[in-house]
């Protein structure tokens, strides 16, 4: 490209009827160039074109072709064969064949005498199928399509082989097809040299098409600058925001320069992720947070297609399904965490460009909610597990006392046995209804020193011959020698209990369980951990609830980890438990000490 302007403007100002149009202009325009220019309706984009196509004369300013200064307007000079341009409202004759429009009145078909009307028609015809269109040369301009119409307009300005094509918002009347092949002949006759300006207000039109664009506001120009340097969404900013009024261009011009870095710098440190997409679902820009959330470097992301981060099909699918409307979208599968996201399509006038994704991260929300219900159930659960536990409780005193009146019989061998099968079952009794118990409402915290590494040891060693017997190898592992806590020793040793079985049931055998504990200056810390198959994800988030359980056995009743975790939270310590990275989970039990 020529580092001479093909035409300029200096200083130039245009008045229509007494009111001032185009106020201190100036702009270039270069050979082999495609400038875009765009901005709002009644902006004076129509005016700055006239005026660089020397249609009209300025009543300020100087006007450049060539390098060379334009003193004089005449007819032949505001004729200048070198410049084309089409108007918004057309300039050709509806009654007239496509053929006539092409080559009327200029004598382009020098061997050809226009009484040869024939001959006229096929070289239209071929001449519009050598550029991929087809329509009929023998038709009446008036009824063709508006597409149609608008690609006659620019074949016929370009068989004139101009130097400056001056095109006034006619691309955004072309319907795909046309504008691709429309775009693609502009594009390779200015790589022949053919300079253009592609007037616009359509933000397609220019990213579509131009390699350079100039803002206008209200007859001024607020910047030129590279297509590639400024992204849509902040191209929307400076052609549509009202922010300044009687200030001088260039004033105006660093103005937006630093709103367009304020109110990038604004999302980006938003703190919420967001993401934004353009209308084909490529990423054009991700704020500091949602690069944190996605784990992507700030180079890495741009023009990649949006499931490159969103990966969960299930969610992307709904995402889709909400572009360009308005929506929100709850309780959505992120990478590893659980969202609401919001869709905002972003439009310029009819035509959508994009779209904001805000995503919020309820991962913790969700979690806190999960425990309010839990405990709201067990609340509600302890009233009337306790009551139905006080009411069993009364009668099995009484059941109590009979068998042991009937075991003071020391003769019949029979009998002895049959009470000592109704013990059995009777402590079986007993011992869901002390579970049920621990559901009440207030329990009470019976505190009482009492080492819990011994407690470990003697459970140990009780567990040691089932132990043996499947195989498991049970490991105790310590960094003190004594730790001693403040409460129930019985409740604790349940709590141990039902933990240690929880591993023996999923092991089966020839598995491993390692009990640690710990202690530092606010908590004590018990440890319970198998290599067995983990928590199934499904499963994870129930098996706090009562009488849940994943387990087969009969006798199961899905009270253990219930149990277990009441008895914690009764002197307020935290219960908690997650799947191990390799294989097996992981139960932690904190007292504060």
């Amino acid at each position: 490209m020529s580092d001479t302007a093909l035409v300029a403007l200096r200083d130039v100002s245009l008045v229509i009827q007494s009111r001032k149009i185009i106020s201190s202009l100036n702009m270039d325009i270069y050979p082999g160039q495609i400038h875009g220019l765009i901005g709002d309706r009644g902006s004076g984009k129509t005016s700055i074109g006239t005026l660089l196509s020397l249609d009209t004369i300025p009543d300020r300013g100087k006007v450049f072709w060539r390098g060379e200064k334009i003193d004089h307007y005449s007819y032949r000079s505001l004729q200048n064969p070198g410049i084309q341009m089409i108007y918004q409202d057309g300039g050709l004759l509806g009654h007239f064949t496509v053929a006539e429009n092409l080559f009327l009145p200029e004598k382009i078909l020098r061997p050809f005498p226009f009484n040869r009307r024939k001959k006229m028609q096929n070289a239209a015809g071929q001449l519009i199928r050598e550029y991929g269109f087809d329509i009929d040369p023998n038709h009446l301009f008036i009824d063709l399509t508006m597409s149609e119409q608008v690609v006659i307009e620019i074949l016929r300005c370009i068989i004139k082989e101009p130097d400056f094509l001056v095109i006034d918002e006619a691309l955004e009347k072309l319907n795909g097809e046309d504008y691709e092949k429309i775009v693609t002949v502009l594009k390779k006759e200015s790589r022949a040299g053919l300079s253009i300006l592609c007037i616009s207000h359509r933000i397609d039109d220019i990213y579509g098409f131009a390699e350079t664009v100039s803002v206008v506001r209200n007859g001024s120009i607020l910047l030129t600058d590279s297509t590639k340097k400024i992204d849509r969404l902040n191209l929307i900013k400076l052609c549509y925001t009202q922010v300044t009024r009687n200030k001088k261009s260039e004033d105006v011009n660093k103005e937006f320069y630093q709103i367009l870095r304020y109110n990038e710098a604004i999302l980006k440190s938003l703190p919420i992720s967001l993401v934004v997409v353009d209308e084909k679902n490529k990423i054009k820009m991700i704020n500091d947070q949602g690069l944190l959330f996605f784990k992507v470097g700030s180079d890495e992301y741009l023009n990649l297609d949006l499931n490159t981060i969103i990966k969960d099909e299930e969610s992307f699918r709904r995402i889709q399904d909400s572009i360009n409307r308005e929506a929100t979208l709850y309780n959505l599968k992120i990478e590893k965490t659980i969202c609401n996201i919001k869709v905002f399509p972003i439009f310029d006038g009819k035509f959508s460009i994009g779209n904001i994704i805000i995503l919020e991260d309820i991962s913790e929300q969700e979690e806190m909610r999960h425990r309010l219900n839990l405990s709201e159930n067990l609340a509600s659960l302890g009233l009337l597990a306790a009551g139905v536990a006080h009411e069993i409780n009364n009668p099995l005193e009484i059941i109590y006392n009979y068998l042991n009146f009937l075991k003071m019989d020391p003769e019949e061998q029979q009998q002895k046995k049959v009470v000592r099968l109704l013990e059995e079952e009777m402590d079986g009794i007993k011992y869901i209804v002390s579970n049920l118990m621990s559901f009440s409402g207030k329990p009470e915290a019976n505190f009482e020193d009492f080492d819990l590494n011994q407690l470990v040891k003697q459970t140990f060693s009780l567990l040691k011959p089932s132990a043996k017997e499947r195989n498991i190898d049970c490991r105790f592992l310590t960094s003190r020698e004594e730790i001693i806590v403040g409460a129930s020793k019985i409740e604790i040793r349940q709590v141990l209990l039902n933990l240690i079985k929880n591993s023996f049931e999923v092991l089966k055998s020839d598995g491993c369980i390692e009990v640690e504990t710990e202690q530092d200056s606010q908590s004590t810390i018990l440890r319970v951990r198998d290599n067995g198959p983990g928590i199934r994800e499904d499963n994870i988030r129930d098996i706090l609830l009562p009488f849940y359980s994943n387990k087969k056995e009969a006798r199961n009743m899905g009270l253990g980890l219930t149990v277990s975790y009441n008895i914690i939270k009764k002197y307020e310590g935290e219960f908690s438990f997650n799947n191990l990275q390799d294989r097996g989970c992981e139960f932690v039990v904190k007292l504060p000490r």
